[in-house]
């Protein structure tokens, strides 16, 4: 696995839960085909994914690289303005 996203290690914790409990039920003939599933298309869309975070992070083309850091700029933009707290007025409270 691409290790460009550390998605290795949450995998494997992944995948040893599903163990767990496909030791603990007992039923080992019957849900293991399921449970080897299960861990291989977890596995392949987080390979998947990390190749495709590495492309879009390590790329060599100036366009590639304008319209990347834009994204970001965008992005960043958007998130400041959500979750900036613009100050309040001060509260008053009436006279006595």
């Amino acid at each position: 696995m691409s290790p460009f996203q550390g998605q290795g290690a949450n995998t494997a914790m992944l995948d040893a839960l599903a163990l767990a409990e496909l030791l603990g039920s007992g039923n080992l003939s019957a849900d293991a085909d399921h449970v080897a599933a299960t861990i291989a298309a977890r596995g392949r869309k987080a390979v998947l994914e990390s190749r495709r975070s590495a492309h879009q992070f390590h790329v060599t083309s100036r366009f590639q690289i304008v319209n990347r850091d834009f994204g970001f700029r965008v992005a960043n933009a958007v998130i400041n303005s959500r979750f900036t707290r613009r100050k309040a007025a001060p509260v008053t409270s009436p006279a006595a």
